[in-house]
């Protein structure tokens, strides 16, 4: 065999060798992980909630990605001030990660002895999924749209009350702002959860109620409950012909959604956060977790660390601007 020809075997039987490697570890194609153990996520509120699910569904990806276990740590109390309090002392390394949701943007302005305001004390890396709240009424009231029930509800001013899932939290504020732009007179009620609530609602203990369609949606379908509108600029796909709060004239309460998201402990390096980012958009960009979030009620955002910035700058203010006015303060 020539010398020419044993250097191209020897060439050959190394690339195949390498190329070899390279599928057996795919993590060799990507750029190095920070990560040097496990991962933690931390949920501020029991397992089963809305976080956590959407912690766990991007679970499997960011291990993939990152190339560590991941863990989804559940710290719930105190309306999720527990899990952000530790989220906040965490060391900034990118080995604490925290999913928040927007009811945490309400109660920084709500709830006394909080650790701070998510804006503040944590860097921030995506929204992961939105959803809005619909307004309903039960059948059994009599009104049979927006116009008709805000007729009656000014007519009878002190007399109705709508129901909250938590005092001070997004719901509620979502409510409150309502009461504030149309000049509506009713009395917040509060519960342990949204069962409660619409166990009340059907039976018209309380006159109206916003929740995710997802809550809703059959008991609207059955015709025993009225939609009322979405807050919200686009309508509800999960059910046809629900007007918009825009729709009908109805200022600023598109501004109060239901988001999830992800963030860090203030201080964490940018090349973390980047890598975190990358690995969270190829997480929600599986049909699987389009699917969850569709039957929750949900969308897939996945957006900029500078857009979501700016949206959590957005919400921060209307949420202060609401607390302001009624002067809600819990704890």
């Amino acid at each position: 065999m020539s010398n020419y020809s044993a250097r191209r075997r020897r060439f050959l039987i190394s690339a195949v060798a390498t190329g070899g490697a390279l599928l057996a570890a795919p993590g060799l194609l990507r750029a190095q992980s920070y990560a040097t153990r496990p991962v933690t996520i931390v949920v501020p509120n029991a397992a089963g909630g809305g976080n956590d699910l959407f912690a766990r569904l991007i679970q499997p990806v960011l291990q993939q990605e990152l190339g560590q276990p991941i863990l989804v740590e559940n710290r719930a109390g105190a309306a999720g001030n527990i899990g952000l309090a530790y989220a906040r002392d965490a060391d900034p390394d990118g080995h604490v990660l925290f999913c928040s949701s927007s009811g945490m943007m309400a109660t920084a302005h709500t709830h006394q002895n909080v650790p701070g305001n998510p804006v503040d004390i944590l860097e921030h890396i995506t929204m992961l999924v939105i959803g809005n709240f619909t307004f309903t009424i039960p059948a059994t009231l009599g009104p049979k749209n927006w116009q008709e029930f805000s007729a009656l509800a000014k007519s009878k001013p002190g007399e109705f009350r709508h129901g909250t899932p938590g005092a001070g939290a997004n719901i509620h504020l979502s409510a409150e702002l309502l009461k504030l732009r149309e000049g509506l007179d009713m009395q917040a009620i509060h519960y342990k959860g949204s069962p409660d609530i619409m166990t009340d609602l059907l039976s018209n203990q309380i006159q109206m109620a916003n929740n995710a369609i997802s809550t809703t949606a059959s008991h609207i379908r059955a015709g025993s409950l009225v939609p009322l509108f979405t807050a919200s600029q686009e309508r509800e796909t999960e059910i046809d012909g629900i007007p918009t709060s825009a729709e009908l004239g109805i200022a600023d309460v598109d501004r109060i959604n239901n988001w999830y998201a992800l963030h860090a402990p203030k201080g964490t390096p940018e090349e973390i956060l980047t890598q975190v980012h990358a690995a969270t958009i190829k997480a929600l960009q599986r049909p699987e977790a389009v699917e969850k979030a569709t039957a929750a009620g949900m969308k897939i955002v996945g957006d900029s660390r500078e857009s979501f910035i700016a949206r959590m700058q957005a919400d921060d203010a209307i949420f202060a601007s609401v607390a302001q006015a009624t002067g809600i303060r819990v704890g």
